[in-house]
């Protein structure tokens, strides 16, 4: 806390550093592996924990990984906006996952451990970033 405020980017990169930490492997071979590894069916339910525990995981895991962070930040009363999961494809690269977060006040930050981004979502536009923009923000 700074003079009472708390600073919402040191709470956005310590949850994003905490998920880099908690899954520093970011590989689909790796996750498949472990899939055939403990022999877990199609659609079967698998807690995040089965991959934070290893850390291994993909876009997905990091994802709702820092979504569930920031939920349970919210719920302490620690911060007062909005954490949602997002995902889309791009034809030739396939499918992708993110958490995004919307401030109090409507600014929109993208935390997307994998692609290695945190910022905000008109920043990750001007870097060539992954479309993260849903269609209202067009």
């Amino acid at each position: 806390m700074e003079n009472g405020d708390l600073k919402r980017d040191r709470i956005l990169n310590a949850v994003y550093e905490t998920v880099s930490e908690a899954l520093p492997v970011q590989d689909e071979n790796a996750v498949r592996d472990l899939i055939e590894k403990y022999e877990l069916r199609n659609d079967v339910m698998v807690p995040l924990d089965f991959f934070l525990e290893r850390g291994i995981g993909i876009c997905r895991h990091s994802a709702l990984a820092c979504g569930a962070l920031l939920e349970l930040l919210k719920k302490d009363g620690i911060i007062r906006g909005k954490a949602s999961i997002d995902r889309n494809s791009i034809s030739r690269v396939g499918g992708h996952a993110w958490c995004r977060y919307t401030s109090f006040n409507g600014k929109v930050f993208i935390l997307d451990v994998t692609l290695e981004y945190l910022g905000t979502l008109s920043n990750a536009s001007k870097k060539g970033r992954w479309n993260y923009r849903r269609a209202e923000d067009f």
